[in-house]
């Protein structure tokens, strides 16, 4: 049974009484006994009038104080417990600190495109989980390349139309002989079903309209996720699609006419499944191509970055503590030694969070993964850009003795979801 309380405001002298929604009290029977649970769910300190269920009192109601956020326990009319009021080193709270040091910064650059030798040829692109069956693999991520050539002199801007699903990324290429172009990268993280259009605008006059050059698109396509926890399939009879799932189209303006050219109609596409830039935990890059330091190539949309850091067999890292990675910056995944931790992501919370509080920024190192006693190694792909290291650090954290009243946990971070 629930039931409202009364309540004053003790910060004010000559508060009057009033019925609250944050002060309720909830009883439970059993027998002979009465046990209230009265919590005050504001952060106000109050009085509350609890009332007293036990025949054998006089009073029908007690007055208690309450801190905010604070519970207290009543027995057939007796306070048995009540968290306003607790002892030195009863309450826990869950605390960080500075943990060992990210050495060895090195980055390199993904290479572009459905390049590698698992790679599927086929008129038109395929969709995510069918190439991820065909290429016998697992990932997040897929790339597509298409080359065509152009032969309309564009004015203005051009924009490549990509159809795909909700709760997805694109990240955008154009590449003309030699020269690559960035066009961005778009995302939709809405927690929904449905096709979505990402736009990319470009000036129009890099397209070559030369039958003697080549055109190529690369297009990698990050999923998000599916919307419900059955899965793939969801309610539906048909399969749940990722990836490229409709259309590809060029669309601009020569001077005097519109042109709109689809690029997946009936034209050759590579799809491949993965990434170029890791190969079983290494780097496959050449030595050439990686850089001291994680902002060499980091800053670059689509990099990848790696440090070392060693956890010391004795003293600094106790059994009931646990390693954590922070990190402020990117969208992509992380590795630990060769084991992925999964995605990372710097989105911000929505209101009423402060403006750029982080959804999340610390990550738990699983202990059976990590080497005690030795060097570890930390392998990040960033799709969107922008210093990983900016911020990257190691902290361990476990429970302390409190003075407060209210849990507190300096790494929680309440709706952390994307």
């Amino acid at each position: 049974k629930e039931m409202r309380l009364e309540y004053r405001n003790v910060s004010f002298e000559g508060s009057v009484w009033r019925r609250g929604t944050k002060q309720v009290a909830f009883q439970y029977r059993k027998g002979s006994r009465t046990i209230l649970f009265v919590e005050n769910n504001s952060p106000l300190d109050v009085d509350v009038r609890v009332p007293i269920i036990d025949p054998q009192s006089s009073r029908d109601t007690t007055i208690v104080r309450m801190v905010g956020w604070s519970a207290t326990v009543f027995d057939s009319g007796k306070a048995l417990f009540n968290s306003s009021h607790i002892d030195d080193g009863v309450m826990y709270g869950r605390t960080t600190r500075e943990a060992f040091q990210l050495e060895n910064w090195t980055s390199w650059r993904e290479p572009r495109g459905a390049t590698s030798p698992s790679t599927i040829s086929d008129v038109g692109p395929w969709e995510h989980t069918r190439i991820l069956l065909a290429s016998n693999a697992s990932s997040d991520y897929i790339w597509y390349t298409t080359s065509f050539k152009w032969y309309d002199v564009l004015v203005g801007e051009a924009i490549l139309e990509i159809e795909t699903q909700k709760a997805t990324a694109v990240s955008a290429f154009l590449e003309v002989d030699d020269d690559e172009m960035y066009l961005g990268s778009i995302h939709n993280h809405e927690h929904k079903d449905g096709n979505c259009t990402f736009n990319f605008t470009f000036p129009g006059r890099l397209l070559a309209p030369n039958s003697a050059m080549i055109n190529t698109v690369h297009i990698l396509i990050e999923s998000l996720g599916y919307n419900n926890l059955i899965g793939r399939w969801g309610s539906s009879s048909s399969a749940k699609t990722k990836g490229i799932t409709g259309n590809v189209w060029i669309k601009g303006k020569e001077t005097h006419e519109s042109i709109t050219r689809c690029l997946n109609c009936g034209q050759q596409w590579f799809s491949q499944a993965g990434l170029n830039g890791r190969s079983d935990g290494d780097d496959p890059s050449p030595a050439n191509e990686r850089h001291g330091g994680a902002g060499a190539h980091s800053a670059h949309p689509c990099s990848w970055s790696s440090a070392t850091f060693t956890v010391p067999s004795k003293g600094e890292f106790h059994t009931d503590q646990e390693l954590l990675l922070r990190l402020v910056a990117g969208r992509g995944e992380v590795w630990l030694n060769g084991e992925s931790l999964g995605r990372y992501w710097n989105i911000t919370r929505r209101p009423p969070a402060p403006p750029g509080q982080l959804s999340q920024e610390y990550y738990h190192l699983p202990r059976d993964v990590l080497k005690v006693g030795g060097r570890n190694s930390l392998l990040f792909f960033n799709a969107i850009g922008g210093d990983v290291s900016h911020g990257a650090r190691l902290v361990s954290t476990g429970l302390a003795p409190s003075k407060d009243s209210t849990f507190r946990d300096e790494i929680d971070c309440a709706n952390a979801c994307l």
